[in-house]
């Protein structure tokens, strides 16, 4: 099994602080950092065994300015003139969306670690629809909406509270406060 090639994993990210959002530009870096030490890594195992072939793996990582223009253009590019095999989606929901419908027009898969809003990958599927009947949904989000795993948390936590209010056994809140339990609670 020799050397079949390089998997090549591309991503629109901001590289360069706008004052827009620090954040986009920390979550940039640290995904252009980890793509090459993810690379190296691989190197110096052989590369990856697929199918009994052995890849190894590089990454183009392009300067997105945190702007919805240069997120679709730098998809359509790393799709078209670096010709990557895997995208991976830039910093946050509203950017995703640009670059998972952008992914689908160019036939490439797109896999988000910060897109939580369903509505990106639906849109996604519905594009990819509308190409034909074989077309597959090409973009994928990895984590839910904030709200399927905050709601249910909350929830949680006052049936919790509601419940030692109710317990016989003279559960209380440690005694900090003079209302109940679940009367105490804040969020926000």
């Amino acid at each position: 099994s020799g050397s079949a090639g390089s998997i090549v994993i591309g991503a629109p990210a901001t590289l360069i602080r706008t004052g827009q959002d620090n954040e986009a530009f920390n979550r940039g870096t640290a995904l252009l950092r980890n793509c090459e030490l993810f690379s190296r890594m691989i190197a110096q195992r052989s590369g990856i065994n697929v199918g009994g072939q052995r890849y190894g793996v590089s990454c183009e990582v392009l300067n997105d300015n945190y702007d919805p223009l240069q997120v679709t253009n730098a998809t359509s590019w790393l799709a078209h003139d670096r010709r990557v095999d895997v995208l991976l989606g830039p910093y946050g929901s509203t950017m995703t969306n640009f670059a998972a419908k952008e992914a689908v027009i160019d036939n490439k898969v797109l896999l988000s670690s910060t897109g939580s809003d369903p509505n990106i990958y639906a849109e996604a599927r519905t594009l990819a629809e509308e190409f034909g009947a074989d077309a597959a949904p090409l973009a994928f989000g990895i984590i839910p909406k904030s709200t399927a795993y905050i709601k249910p948390a909350i929830a949680a936590v006052i049936r919790a509270a509601k419940e030692c209010d109710d317990a016989d056994s003279g559960c209380s809140c440690g005694g900090r406060f003079d209302s109940s339990c679940s009367e105490s609670l804040r969020f926000g």
